[in-house]
């Protein structure tokens, strides 16, 4: 039987894997922008409109595995001045809040890609449909709170068994 902790850990590879393909597109696409305007003074239509969108998207897929790396930026000034388990505290209550902003933020992208696709609501010069860039930054986001929920699990539970690494 598959855990939850392996499903969030493929689903978090899998956010991973899109979101490197879709850089790559990214810059494929810009190369050839800049190519075709630099030498043949004929941009790519609609490359800068549809660079904006996907570079909404692209941030939000790689976060969960940023996440699950231990790879985010963390200020570390106070660690060496407190007690682990505070800081195993601290560290449970900063992924808390950050489960609530991120969960926040897969409600309202969700409700937002819902109304734009009744609102049939297109991108201007390409008229590329906007609402399954909602919905992909909804789902990155939601991977990433899983993965957070997982870290903050993690760091309770080291907390109350009172260990300070893993």
């Amino acid at each position: 039987m598959i855990s939850e902790k392996n499903i969030i850990h493929r689903l978090t590879y899998l956010t991973f894997s899109v979101g490197m393909i879709w850089v790559l597109v990214m810059m494929v696409l810009t190369s050839i922008d800049v190519t075709t305007r630099y030498f043949f003074s004929s941009p790519v239509r609609g490359s800068f409109e549809l660079s904006e969108l996907m570079l909404a998207v692209f941030g939000m897929l790689g976060m969960a595995y940023t996440e699950k790396m231990g790879a985010n930026v963390k200020v570390r000034i106070l660690e060496n001045f407190l007690p682990s388990r505070v800081v195993l505290f601290l560290n449970s209550l900063t992924y808390l809040l950050s489960l609530g902003i991120v969960l926040i933020i897969v409600y309202q992208s969700f409700v937002m890609g819902i109304e734009e696709y009744h609102y049939k609501t297109s991108s201007d010069s390409l008229g590329v449909p906007v609402y399954p860039f909602y919905f992909l930054l909804s789902f990155g986001s939601f991977v990433l709170s899983a993965q957070l929920a997982l870290s903050m699990v993690n760091s309770l539970h080291m907390f109350i068994s009172n260990r300070t690494s893993e």
